[in-house]
């Protein structure tokens, strides 16, 4: 390169040199700006991408407490049936035990007094009289008792039939969270009681009741004085 060209060259660089100097620098907002534009698409789909997550979580959390909610409202539809049913059941057996159960004992007690009176009528000197007034006394005390009682049970208004325990233990098998549980544990239940009966029956079940009949003969004799 000759001397001339050398001495162009660098003239044309002073040349861009001030002319850059002249130009007016870009504003820092404007670079960022311009870099934002860059990635623009690319945050948006960011953004989209997260609205829909949280929107998907949000829909699932919905739906698991409207589950939660129906789940709980099955359990109280159930527990009120249930102790419905519980109180139908605990009437029953009252009405059972109260009624049925104190009719038999009362003729129980008669039959004693008739044997006692025909005792007395064969043998009226030596008979001891003590022993005819306390079971005529135990047997008004019980009579009473079982109008005392009767009369204060409501439940007697309206008395509940076998049929209708049949009916609310199906009922009850029908629940659909506990009915299922609740019938496999009767059926346990009723699978022991039988095992336990053919196993009293296997070891002379007619003796020992007999036993037992004539102990509490017995007792209620001699208990009275």
């Amino acid at each position: 390169m000759t001397m001339k060209e050398a001495l162009q060259k660098a003239g044309e660089s002073l040349t861009l040199v001030e002319h850059l100097k002249s130009c007016k620098r870009h504003e820092v907002q404007d670079t960022l700006s311009l870099n934002n534009a860059r990635n623009m698409p690319s945050y948006k789909q960011n953004v989209a991408k997260r609205i829909r997550k949280v929107e998907s979580f949000n829909i699932a959390r919905q739906e698991l407490i409207k589950e939660k909610r129906a789940h709980v409202k099955n359990l109280r539809k159930e527990r009120d049936t249930i102790n419905r049913i519980n109180i139908q059941f605990a009437k029953f057996l009252r009405q059972s035990v109260i009624a049925p159960f104190n009719d038999v004992y009362a003729d129980y007690l008669d039959h004693f007094i008739q044997e006692e009176k025909i005792k007395k009528a064969h043998n009226l000197s030596n008979y001891n009289d003590k022993v005819l007034k306390g079971l005529e006394r135990v047997y008004l005390t019980k009579i009473e008792s079982i109008k005392n009682a009767i009369g204060k049970d409501h439940s007697f208004e309206q008395l509940i039939s076998p049929e209708d325990i049949e009916m609310l233990v199906q009922e009850l098998y029908s629940l659909e969270l506990y009915g299922a549980a609740l019938k496999k544990a009767n059926d346990i239940e009723i699978s022991s009681e039988n095992f336990a009966f053919l196993d009293k029956s296997n070891n002379g079940p007619m003796r020992e009741k007999v036993g037992t009949m004539q102990s509490q003969k017995h007792y209620s004799s001699s208990s009275l004085f």
